[in-house]
């Protein structure tokens, strides 16, 4: 008995044009994995355990005003174990609240083009999956939707996980 050949090919290709070559079976770039931390709502040990299992190349804080004082840490154990655990922390402030206008939201999807140009060529430089420190779980759903509305742009592909 034979067994057949498994072949990788586009879902929105022709079954026709689908002999035409094999796909890889790895991504052709690199997908961008933003990791958000709603730090108001997370523990200090949260954070911490997420900071050693994402293993993500850089931390970047969109908070107005950073502070680490979460329950369980202190500031100091915070910066220690992110300069320990990642390559670089930058902080890059960005108002991410819920927009209540159509203004807002074209001011948010400008900010965000703009973090992610920057995002992009720093990708090069440290990799692929980095923390986004955010307030709340409300200012990363805003991330990933801007995110989302801007896929087409020449940023590549990027996925917006939350933390826990």
């Amino acid at each position: 008995m034979r067994k057949p050949e498994l072949r990788l090919v586009d879902a929105d290709t022709p079954p026709s044009h689908c002999e035409k070559g094999q796909l890889s079976l790895f991504p052709l770039h690199d997908v961008m994995r933003l990791i958000c931390v709603p730090m108001a709502e997370i523990h200090g040990a949260a954070f911490l355990r997420h900071l050693e299992l994402a293993r993500a190349a850089a931390v970047l804080d969109l908070r107005p005003y950073p502070f680490f004082d979460l329950l369980g840490i202190n500031r100091s154990l915070a910066l220690d174990k992110i300069h320990r655990s990642t390559r670089s922390y930058q902080h890059h402030s960005l108002d991410l609240r819920s927009p209540r206008d159509q203004l807002e939201r074209w001011r948010i999807r400008e900010d965000v083009i703009q973090f992610m140009s920057e995002l992009t060529s720093y990708k090069k430089a440290h990799g692929t999956a980095i923390i986004v420190l955010v307030n709340t779980t409300e200012e990363a759903e805003v991330l990933a939707q801007s995110l989302q509305s801007i896929q087409d742009r020449a940023f590549g592909e990027s996925t917006v996980e939350l933390a826990r």
